[in-house]
């Protein structure tokens, strides 16, 4: 079975410092250990979601000794704010952002990108201005745009793709309901032919 490695801030248990993302945290934890999964706790001492140079020393020392190729998930305060330390790491490692944001706050956030995203397939590189913008609104770390910036470039191919045959499925549709989507092929445009005498 798979184990895993699971990265939070020093304190998670500590009921002086309730967090909705500490219980979230524990309960994956609960969850993955009662269906067998082996889970280690790694615990950083830190200020988080604020650390300091200490902070950032003491994340790469525990994330250095997690064994290459595990599966390891990090609490959201320690993974939007580390990402020199983490993004290093993501080649040996199969990192998970364990992010607790509230439920309304995910459908503000979907409503926007789907406002804001109109009409991006048809500006190269636009989802990353919009994605950019989406994330300083809701005060997330920017980094995670380098991220995605290597495959951008092919996802851009793949969107534009998708919004041609979508454009062109949507205009075939209303012309059916429309009546105007001929079934038989049209008939020939018989031009009558000019006689030399006229």
């Amino acid at each position: 079975m798979t184990a895993v490695h699971v990265v939070v801030p020093d304190g998670i248990d500590d009921p002086a410092s309730p967090s909705g993302g500490n219980v979230y945290d524990r309960r994956v934890c609960h969850a993955l250990a009662a269906i067998g999964w082996p889970v280690h706790v790694h615990a950083v001492p830190g200020s988080w979601p604020r650390p300091d140079a200490a902070a950032y020393a003491a994340l790469a020392g525990v994330v250095q000794d997690i064994p290459d190729g595990a599966l390891t998930m990090l609490d959201g305060l320690v993974a939007s704010t580390a990402a020199e330390v983490l993004v290093p790491q993501a080649h040996r490692l199969c990192l998970v952002p364990l992010v607790h944001m509230p439920l309304g706050q995910q459908l503000l956030m979907m409503l926007t990108l789907m406002i804001t995203s109109k009409g991006v397939a048809a500006v190269p590189r636009a989802s990353l201005v919009i994605l950019s913008g989406t994330l300083a609104t809701f005060n997330l770390p920017l980094e995670g745009v380098a991220i995605i910036l290597g495959v951008d470039a092919l996802m851009d191919m793949a969107r534009t793709s998708v919004n041609l045959i979508g454009n062109c499925l949507a205009t075939v549709v209303m012309a059916r309901w429309e009546g105007e989507f001929a079934e038989s092929p049209p008939e020939p445009l018989l031009v009558p032919e000019l006689s030399p005498h006229s």
